[in-house]
């Protein structure tokens, strides 16, 4: 009875159901799954429904396409490098790179963490939830939604092992042994098992050796434009 008394509680709280009015039909009436208390009460006492399921394993599966270097957070630098690809698959890759970093910086720090750390999946969901609900009530729109941004991530990912694609901002995440291009194996023809030279530029190992050829490699293998004497490189 006091198990009963409490989980009657719990409702009351979460869904603002009024006491005489408590009752499955109620709860399932009053909840909504926008209201984030009262989808976690469903989801443990009710079970997710089959759309609310599916929209959650996309956004996992986003979030760990984002999650570059695979320690399960999203970093402001893992956020920015990918959204960076995407722009250049869509736009080219002389896109403004440094406008770009700006635009997802401040994405990052107005909307996951305002110091540009770390977020968890947990905050990856919240957000994501909030900016489809923004743009479409309909959970099956939403994850159509979903499904091209993972389609542009999926891409955008793959994108790191083709050196027209690559910029030195790129290192960082190449020279991780746990960096894949293609985790969920989308391009199974696509990698050869010599990727890891691809993963690995020129410029990475030779910055240190010879400058001046690392600045010449990185023209060529990386794909960059030469820059004019003084400017600083671009990506």
């Amino acid at each position: 009875l006091l198990f009963v008394a409490r989980v009657a509680q719990v409702v009351v709280a979460a869904c603002a159901c009024s006491p005489h009015r408590f009752s499955m039909g109620a709860v399932q009436a009053t909840c909504g799954f926008e209201d984030d208390a009262c989808a976690l009460w469903k989801d443990r006492f009710l079970g997710k429904a089959p759309m609310d399921q599916a929209l959650d394993e996309l956004i996992e599966k986003l979030f760990r396409l984002q999650d570059l270097n695979g320690d399960g957070v999203l970093d402001e630098m893992e956020l920015v490098q990918l959204n960076k690809k995407i722009a250049m698959l869509h736009y080219g890759k002389d896109i403004d790179k440094e406008q770009l970093r700006t635009k997802y910086q401040d994405i990052f720090r107005s909307m996951l963490d305002s110091s540009g750390g770390s977020v968890s999946y947990d905050a990856f969901r919240k957000h994501t939830l909030d900016v489809l609900r923004a743009r479409d009530k309909d959970k099956l729109a939403q994850s159509y939604i979903l499904e091209q941004w993972v389609s542009e991530a999926v891409s955008a990912r793959y994108s790191f092992s083709i050196p027209s694609m690559q910029s030195i901002s790129d290192v960082p995440f190449l020279l991780l042994d746990s960096f894949e291009v293609d985790p969920d194996r989308n391009y199974p023809n696509g990698v050869a098992d010599e990727s890891n030279a691809v993963r690995t530029p020129p410029v990475a190992t030779s910055m240190h050796d010879e400058p001046e050829l690392a600045v010449k490699s990185q023209d060529v293998d990386l794909g960059l434009l030469p820059a004019p004497p003084g400017a600083k490189l671009d990506g």
